[in-house]
């Protein structure tokens, strides 16, 4: 029930957002998600560091979401250039006090990427025009993909999809998230994109739910190097900022820049 409650609050706010917010708001809740995210990052991938080195962790990463606001992906570019200076630097001046400094800089960079650059793709495709109807596309994508996966998973799952790394997950969870991810693509489009590419939409909601399993995956491979269920405690049954934006995080750059190099063109 926590988890029904929690998602359905999680997704009002997050509507509200992207239809009555301006675009400031907006930057500004996902400069404060990127924050919480990079925290649960660096409590799992710098533990034994203290509060001074997550700090720094945090204020790296958060720079290319920051640089967002122009709208422009060269300034995001610009905003990691920025971010792998900070932590060169820190490293640096840290360095006898570090027992792997290269792993504590690759880690920190990898946190600054995975979560800085990707989460300021939100914001990039906000800044674009009908950004906000393009985010209503992609979380119904990853919202529909995320509950036909764990229902069709539940009735129906018995190959596992990748067992080593998360062994809840099956093949046939994977199929039904993606019908269910394509249906939802398309049942938007249709209300919103009058006349729009049914084919087009169909194959971006493909690739964006196939995606989205990375994205989880990918932080499943996170929390089990660090030996943890969930990133947080933040959100009551599901976890952590990062538990919930894990898919988001890699099929929000590959949406921006579909519409970045006018994929939908004539759609």
């Amino acid at each position: 029930m926590n988890r029904i409650i929690t998602g359905l609050i999680v997704g009002a706010v997050w509507l509200l957002l992207l239809f009555r917010g301006n675009f400031v708001l907006f930057w500004l809740t996902i400069i404060v998600l990127a924050a919480l995210a990079l925290h649960e990052y660096c409590s799992m991938m710098v533990p034994s560091k203290g509060k001074q080195f997550s700090i720094v962790g945090i204020a790296a990463g958060l720079l290319p979401p920051i640089a967002a606001y122009t709208g422009q992906p060269s300034a995001v570019a610009a905003g990691l250039f920025m971010s792998l200076l900070v932590l060169l630097a820190f490293t640096l001046y840290r360095y006898g006090s570090l027992e792997q400094p290269i792993d504590f800089l690759i880690r920190l960079i990898f946190g600054a990427a995975y979560v800085g650059v990707c989460s300021a793709h939100l914001t990039l495709i906000m800044a674009r025009q009908q950004g906000a109807l393009w985010l209503l596309v992609l979380t119904a994508i990853t919202v529909a993909s995320d509950t036909g996966a764990y229902y069709c998973g539940s009735f129906f799952g018995k190959t596992k999809l990748c067992p080593a790394i998360s062994p809840g997950k099956t093949v046939e969870g994977f199929i039904g998230g993606l019908f269910c991810g394509v249906a939802a693509a398309l049942a938007v489009a249709f209300y919103f994109f009058p006349g729009f590419n049914v084919l087009k939409m169909t194959v971006i909601a493909i690739i964006l739910a196939c995606f989205g399993v990375m994205g989880d995956l990918t932080e499943s491979v996170i929390k089990r190097s660090a030996g943890v269920k969930d990133s947080g405690t933040l959100l009551p049954g599901h976890g952590g900022i990062l538990d919930r934006i894990d898919s988001v995080l890699i099929t929000a750059p590959i949406l921006f820049y579909l519409l970045h190099f006018n994929f939908f063109s004539g759609a």
